[in-house]
């Protein structure tokens, strides 16, 4: 992770607007030929703050902004791409991106459609769901002293894994030996759930290994412990558990979704009688 420090987006308006974080504006030329272009910065590590879920996907419905989806799914992959631009060429050299988000299961059962998760886009999400804690009026102030000591640790972590630089973290023969029957009951599980579930479910054992990575580093390990593993294991067991949010309740068909407005209104009226054109009305 040596090089350029992490930029915090707070959401994009469009894909360019989100790739020129990892550039850095320079001028060509001289003179009346002067130029302002953007160089890419290698390796930069940009985070993506977007609070509402939603309003990103809603953007990429756009036709101006369509192609949000297909930049953020370039990113994610962490390699040199040169995408197709409508003003100033871009190149991105080996970028670090990561995006945090949320929403709520009513809203994305609004937007989400099939392309979402087929696409790959949603897939490569860790989903988690949870109740939210009660409103309060007056919430306590943050504490610095957290923040500092959360900080420090972060830094500590980050000196850590340099020294890592071009040297690949390995898992220790125990761990190999836990994650083989791992990955294979996983797959079995997948492959028989079958549809979009399928397509959520197949980057489940790449989530595992990316946070026992992240376990390894925060304990100070050399290598993928055994005991790394077991916890990342933990959270691919809730990530697989949680998949049907996304499916089973948020994927209904859209002629379902109309269904089950007029079943809810025929049952908040049930001694009246309604024809077919005041139902739809």
């Amino acid at each position: 992770y040596q090089g350029n420090s992490v930029i915090t987006a707070k959401s994009i308006g469009s894909g360019e607007g989100l790739l020129e974080y990892f550039c850095d504006e320079g001028e060509i030329g001289e003179g009346k030929r002067t130029k302002t272009v953007l160089i890419p910065k290698p390796r930069q590590r940009v985070l993506l703050d977007e609070p509402e879920l939603t309003n990103l996907l809603k953007r990429a419905r756009r036709p101006g902004t369509a192609n949000i989806l297909d930049i953020l799914l370039s990113l994610y992959d962490g390699y040199s791409f040169a995408p197709k631009t409508r003003q100033r060429p871009i190149s991105i050299e080996e970028p670090f991106f990561s995006l945090v988000t949320a929403t709520t299961p009513q809203s994305l059962q609004s937007c989400l459609i099939e392309e979402d998760i087929e696409s790959g886009f949603i897939p490569r999400f860790m989903l988690f769901n949870c109740t939210p804690a009660e409103s309060m009026a007056f919430p306590a102030e943050p504490d610095a002293g957290f923040a500092a000591e959360l900080a420090s640790d972060l830094a500590g972590i980050k000196a850590w894994a340099e020294q890592f630089q071009g040297i690949p973290m390995r898992l220790t023969e125990s761990a190999r030996k836990a994650w083989e029957p791992y990955y294979d009951k996983n797959k079995i599980l997948t492959e028989k759930s079958g549809g979009m579930t399928a397509s959520i479910r197949t980057r489940v054992p790449t989530h595992v290994l990316k946070m026992a990575l992240i376990y390894a580093m925060m304990a100070g390990h050399q290598a993928v412990e055994l005991e790394d593993l077991e916890r990342a294991q933990l959270v691919g067991s809730y990530l697989m558990a949680t998949t049907h949010l996304a499916t089973e309740h948020l994927m209904k068909h859209p002629v379902a979704r109309v269904e089950d407005k007029i079943i809810k209104f025929l049952s908040e009226n049930p001694d009246t009688w309604f024809t077919v054109r005041s139902i739809h009305a």
